[in-house]
């Protein structure tokens, strides 16, 4: 790798973090308007299949922790992972600086991102899938509730397992190849 190669990749990295904050903002401002709505209108949608009061409350309960959820997942986002300025004419000292320590943060926020927030979100879940999963189980059929289940439960581990070892195993990488420049550039 290049010193400007080095400059170009850490100017991508800077872009690639702002439009991540900015689509990652965006795409949880429509979830948690969405789970608002489910939330307002819980009790005409419990009385509609005939739930229970406990089903209600444990749907509002699941509605209202995945709005938090929504709300509080883009602030983390961007304290994490917003990047600073890079100066277009910055040495190749603070381009290796500044690239590594994004690289880093991102690295950190994915290990922060499945320790803390991931289990708010399925406990959020589980709780707005509670209700309709208790009136199958009432209704004698038990298999049917592991059936819905794994049917919302398999496409989100199948999808998102693979794109987080995939991440990290990019980020290890990358840290990997700064290594080799920094020591063929005895920085």
């Amino acid at each position: 790798m290049s010193p400007d190669e080095l400059r170009r990749k850490a100017q991508q990295r800077q872009r690639q973090d702002r439009s991540g904050v900015i689509s990652t903002t965006i795409i949880c401002l429509i979830f948690s308007a969405i789970f608002s709505w489910w939330f307002v209108t819980a009790p005409e949608r419990v009385a509609r299949l005939g739930w229970g009061p406990l089903s209600l409350w444990a749907f509002r309960f699941g509605c209202a922790l995945l709005t938090l959820w929504c709300l509080y997942t883009p602030y983390q986002v961007y304290k994490w992972t917003w990047p600073g300025r890079l100066a277009p004419d910055a040495t190749l000292n603070t381009t290796l600086q500044f690239y590594r320590s994004r690289i880093e943060k991102r690295r950190d926020f994915h290990r922060y991102l499945l320790g803390r927030l991931v289990p708010f979100f399925i406990l959020g879940i589980a709780m707005v899938l509670v209700p309709p999963l208790m009136v199958v189980v009432a209704a004698g059929y038990p298999w049917l509730a592991v059936v819905g289940f794994c049917v919302v439960a398999a496409p989100l581990w199948a999808i998102l397992s693979p794109l987080r070892k995939r991440v990290e195993r990019e980020l290890e990488q990358e840290i990997e190849e700064l290594c080799v420049f920094e020591g063929e550039h005895r920085l």
